[in-house]
């Protein structure tokens, strides 16, 4: 038989709510980051049930903390995962060379990016944008040709990661690169002296 009932208000955990916003933030930038993907559901669907557990009714709240932290902390190592790995500076010696960089992918599957390159000073000529395949688990190492319109100094590369939709995967990171083209006709140089003292000789 039905019998009256009457609701009341309940009390709002407002950390709850709060975290619920910030899981619902990370999806969203999940979607955009798996672009990079063939597939984006692979890793879009994974990543959307995982939240489920922590917002689950009746999760302790210690639990239910440590259980949003340790999914944060995961969203921000997918986010990490296809990145320019720092490197040192690059020797120039030539006035136009083909540089390298390397592309690291963590993620169990192949991703597709582009690798913008902008020179900081127009002494330096770059290959603006190259498209890379980087297999699941491993790096790939990307030429970049340039060329140098001075003999000598130093000059930083800003090098940015976007994924085939356009959305920003990792970067700017900066290159430095210490152009030394006069040290190519200093060495023709020496090469053709010793060559005309052997004739000589």
């Amino acid at each position: 038989p039905a019998s009256p009932v009457t609701l009341t208000a309940a009390e709002v955990d407002t950390a709850r709510v709060e975290a619920l916003g910030q899981l619902l933030a990370d999806e969203g930038s999940i979607a955009q980051f798996a672009t990079v993907l063939a597939d984006p559901q692979v890793l879009i669907q994974r990543e959307r049930i995982r939240p489920l557990r922590p917002i689950a009714v009746g999760v302790p709240a210690e639990e239910f903390e440590r259980t949003v932290d340790a999914r944060r902390d995961g969203t921000r190592s997918t986010l990490g995962a296809v990145s320019i790995p720092p490197s040192s500076t690059i020797q120039l010696l030539s006035a136009a060379a083909d540089l390298p960089f390397s592309v690291r992918n963590d993620l169990p599957w192949p991703v597709t990016v582009r690798l913008t390159v902008a020179s900081t000073d127009p002494r330096l000529d770059v290959e603006t944008d190259i498209d890379v395949e980087v297999p699941a688990n491993t790096s790939a190492r990307v030429k970049v040709p340039v060329s140098a319109r001075v003999g000598s100094g130093e000059v930083a590369l800003r090098l940015s990661l976007y994924s085939p939709a356009g959305v920003l995967v990792d970067g700017p990171q900066i290159a430095r690169v210490a152009v030394r083209a006069e040290w190519e006709t200093i060495g023709l140089i020496l090469f053709g002296s010793l060559a005309g003292l052997l004739i000589v000789g």
